[in-house]
């Protein structure tokens, strides 16, 4: 889907730095235009959020974020996993090819990216899943919206 971007704007500090952004997906019957903004900030926290329109009205799937977590680097490696419905668990990225989604229902995934180092990624918005993209011959394994959620949908159609 091809994309432009417009209208960036930066905020760069010593130890902090804000990006704001138009965008426009447009092909054939599509017609999307989000604004992206991302913020830096001096713990480390890095935020990304979007807010889009849909212009037109068309079928979609997994628009909005796509998070995508190394193979190499994950496989076998533990993961703490927070449900939508607040629960917390352990889990391990699978060491296989798995054909249905390892992990449902996310809230939020961290994971430890050096030692003594973890990454979390919070969710909102939507309800995320995990999806194995070795199934599709891709090395990683891909977070993403599912769109089940309606009243809080990126978008409706």
């Amino acid at each position: 889907m091809p994309l432009r971007l417009s209208n960036i704007r930066e905020e760069i500090k010593d130890n902090s730095f804000r990006v704001i952004y138009d965008a426009e997906n447009k092909q054939n019957e599509i017609d999307f235009f989000w604004q992206g903004t991302i913020i830096g900030e001096a713990n480390g926290t890095i935020t990304f959020t979007m807010k889009g329109e849909a212009r037109s009205t068309f079928l979609r799937n997994r628009l909005g974020f796509c998070i995508l977590h190394p193979i190499q680097e994950c496989t076998g490696q533990e993961c703490i996993i927070e449900n939508v419905n607040g629960a917390v668990i352990r889990a391990i990225f699978p060491r296989y090819i798995s054909p249905h989604p390892p992990f449902t229902d996310m809230r939020s995934i961290a994971h430890e990216v050096e030692p003594g180092v973890w990454a979390q990624v919070r969710f909102e918005g939507d309800i995320f899943e995990t999806e194995d993209q070795r199934n599709w011959t891709e090395a990683s394994l891909s977070g993403s919206g599912q769109g089940r959620n309606e009243d809080h949908a990126v978008c409706h159609v």
